[in-house]
Parts: C-alpha cells; structure tokens; sequence
C-alpha cells in the first residue's frame, strides 16, 4: 500500500485477485480522484518479486507469461481506445513497471448488480430492466464492433450506478475466461457460456450473447439459470414463460424489443444451438 506507480497513481488496498492479476483501490495524485488499478500477476506463472519489485515468471513458464502479458496489455489498450463508452467502465491507462503491466480505470461507483438483485428479490418487469441494462447492451456492441469479446457478463461485473443505470466492468484475457487455459480460470455458473469450460471449442460474441441473456433471464424471472455445462447433460432450466405462468408472456414479449434493439435476439446464439437462457 502506498506505492506510487508512472509517478501519478498512489496504489492501496487490495480489492480482488483472480487468476490474472490483482485488483487495487487507487488514487490519480494530479486529479485527486479514485481509480482502480489492475496489475498483471497471474497466479499459475508468476514467481515471488525481487527486491526490486519486478515480476518474473516461474521456470518454464516464460513464453506463456510472456504471451499472456501481450493479450493483457492488448486487450485494455484495446479498451482505452473505445472508452469513455456508454456502458462500459473507462480505461484511463495503460502502462508498464516491474516487468508487467498496469490498467488504470475509473471507480464508477455504485453497486453491483448482485448486491441490487439482493436487494430487491423477486423478478424485475422487463421494461425496467432493458432500461437498466440498455447502457451496458450498448457497451457490448461498442466492444463486439472492434472485435472484443468480454467473456465475463454476469451480475457480479455490473455495476448499478445511482441514477439506475448500470455500466459493465471486470475485464479480462480470454485465458482467465476458459477453462484449462493454463490461468487459474475465472468463471460464473448460470452465466458463463457453454463453450467457455473447454479449449476445444470456439468463443465469439455469441459467449456474450448468452451471458447477456442469462442476465436479464435472472432480472426478469428472479432466478439464476441451471448451470451450461449441466444443461448441456439435461437442459433442466424453468422456461422463461413458465417461471411466472400469470405474467410470463407478458414479461417474454415485453422483452423482445429491447433485445433486439440490443443485437441480442435470436437468444439461441452459438454456433452449435446450445440451449438458450
């Protein structure tokens, strides 16, 4: 706590770690405003720093640390260049120190989405959750339009901000995303797609697609859905129409134009038709 990095961001507390890097409360000193700052640390590569605060990676993992560096820097310069975008969490920098890489964003404020969900059980209507979610419907399509994937839509990286609205954060490589990647892998059960628990199969917008559709399935039905690779065994999942059958149709219908102005709609989105939220 208390290191000062590119001479302009004053690192503090650990927010989150995951399998690619830690997550840190930060302050810009110039502004005096509040950022995050993720550090590129994977967890299955990296050895203990030096004294001189530098990271290395383990012996033998010097050509996948190395790779997944790249990717990681690539991904949030990728993101700089398309933020400040409606519905996503800016990235404000990106830089280098101690042999890895820093992003710098925005502290958005608010709540996650599953803190709010928490907060008000039961199903949402669906015109007022397309109106909560429409910034971050928006933000996916920016991201899809250069080519990004985000791979880790779920209500724990929406953030409910206080005018209602919500904005997506919690960026990631593909790695941290798939399983048996070689990252310690990071993924949500109800939300991660299908094709995300193997290497063998290909991701694309359709990965967002779905999870964006188990979003707003959980809003409106107030239910998290079956777990992919369960369904992909025997797809138990409650139908939408019949989790509420007095209002189910309504709700369903009621939809179908905020998805579709979102680019969401056909829901049975990947290449292989697996089951839709």
């Amino acid at each position: 706590m208390g290191t000062v990095l590119a001479g302009r961001y004053t690192v503090g507390e650990i927010q989150s770690i995951d399998g690619e890097g830690i997550l840190y409360r930060g302050v810009e000193n110039k502004g005096r405003f509040r950022v995050t700052v993720k550090e590129y640390m994977p967890l299955t590569l990296a050895a203990e720093r030096g004294r001189d605060c530098h990271l290395r990676p383990k012996p033998g993992s010097e050509v996948l640390f190395k790779t997944t560096r790249m990717d990681f820097a690539d991904l949030y310069h990728a993101i700089q260049r398309i933020t400040p975008a409606n519905g996503l969490e800016a990235v404000l920098d990106v830089f280098e120190e101690n042999n890895t890489v820093y992003a710098v964003m925005e502290n958005p404020g608010g709540r996650p989405l599953q803190k709010w969900l928490e907060d008000h059980p039961g199903p949402v209507e669906p015109a007022a959750a397309c109106a909560m979610l429409q910034p971050v419907f928006e933000g996916v399509a920016a991201m899809h339009e250069v080519g990004l994937v985000h791979r880790g839509i779920c209500p724990a990286n929406i953030r409910v901000l206080d005018n209602g609205r919500a904005r997506l954060t919690g960026y990631a490589t593909v790695g941290l995303r798939t399983a048996g990647s070689g990252l310690h892998e990071q993924l949500y059960e109800g939300f991660s797609a299908p094709e995300q628990y193997s290497t063998a199969e290909f991701e694309g917008r359709y990965t967002d697609e779905y999870s964006l559709a188990a979003v707003f399935y959980r809003m409106v039905c107030g239910l998290s859905p079956v777990p992919a690779a369960q369904r992909l065994v025997s797809d138990s999942n409650p139908k939408a129409r019949t989790v509420n059958p007095a209002r189910g149709s309504s709700r369903w219908s009621a939809s179908r134009p905020c998805l579709s102005c979102s680019r969401l709609c056909p829901l049975r989105s990947t290449p292989r038709s697996w089951p839709a939220p």
